[in-house]
């Protein structure tokens, strides 16, 4: 998974692990400070590993002050609760699909518009879905807020980026059949993401189906 926490440089946080500080280390003057974006970030990333194999319930403060090797009243320098936790591991997980997906479409074979769907399809299903913990926990009714949060934050950033670039190499060779582009990809988004929770076992041939339809492209895809 790209690590990409809030941070400007992505791969620094790669040389970030989860281990426990010596408390006293941790708290003398004795011990190399650390730089407050550094020790942030390293929160961040103790945090996300403990909520993808316990859940966000089944992690506390405590959990994540211990593993990262901090004092709760340094944790609390950064993060005003563990609700603004939450919400800065969301960006981490919406920022990997916004990389997930610029990945999905440099490699896109030019005229394989068939191809393209199926691997998109398989992609949403792997980065909302996929079985660790946190992305569970999220999906749960107790946590409607923050998979609110989430699929908002999915949804902007994959609209914003097909409306940059997948559809205007699309419209080279094809004629765009929909008005309001934005806002059409926007409300198929949302629908493909509530409908493969509600019917996890639809087939990806279905939502194919369903996307080509959605955006008037049967002259052009044969399914």
């Amino acid at each position: 998974i790209l690590r990409l926490v809030q941070c400007s440089h992505p791969a620094d946080i790669e040389d970030i692990s989860c281990t426990p500080s010596r408390k006293n280390e941790t708290e003398s003057g004795t011990r190399m400070n650390k730089q407050p974006e550094q020790r942030r970030r390293e929160i961040l990333i103790c945090a996300r590993d403990l909520f993808e194999t316990r859940g966000i319930a089944r992690t506390s403060v405590q959990d994540i002050t211990n593993a990262t090797g901090v004092t709760r009243s340094l944790f609390y320098y950064y993060f005003s609760d563990k609700d603004a936790l939450v919400e800065a591991v969301l960006d981490y997980y919406t920022d990997d699909f916004a990389a997930k997906f610029a990945a999905w479409d440099s490699q896109r074979v030019p005229g394989d518009i068939e191809g393209a769907l199926r691997s998109c399809v398989r992609m949403i299903r792997e980065q909302l879905f996929d079985a660790d913990s946190f992305r569970h926990s999220l999906r749960l009714d107790s946590n409607a807020r923050l998979w609110s949060m989430f699929v908002d934050r999915t949804v902007t950033k994959i609209a914003d980026a097909v409306n940059r670039s997948t559809v205007s190499d699309y419209a080279t060779q094809h004629t765009i059949q929909i008005d309001y582009v934005y806002e059409t990809f926007v409300m198929l988004i949302y629908g493909l993401i509530q409908l493969i929770r509600s019917q996890p076992d639809i087939s990806d041939d279905t939502l194919m189906k369903i996307i080509v339809q959605t955006l008037h492209m049967e002259d052009t895809v044969k399914l």
